[in-house]
């Protein structure tokens, strides 16, 4: 078994949160079943704090935490 949750908080007009939290049983994957015990394992994937603010034609955000890699 495998489970995601993506918890999405907006605090308030520019400021949110953002979460990527993984639960997974093992033997999960098909090289594990040789290991001895079953059991859950869960991690932080991802989370951040963001702040946001648009202008007419412009905008920024900044974003500070835990950010996934892109490799």
């Amino acid at each position: 078994m495998r489970l995601m949750l993506y918890p999405t908080w907006k605090l308030s007009d520019h400021w949110m949160f953002y979460g990527a939290y993984q639960t997974v049983s093992h033997p999960y994957y098909y090289s594990q079943f040789e290991m001895q015990g079953h059991g859950l394992r869960g991690n932080l994937v991802q989370g951040y704090l963001s702040y946001t603010k648009v202008w007419n034609d412009a905008s920024v955000q900044v974003k500070v935490g835990q950010l996934s890699s892109a490799f």
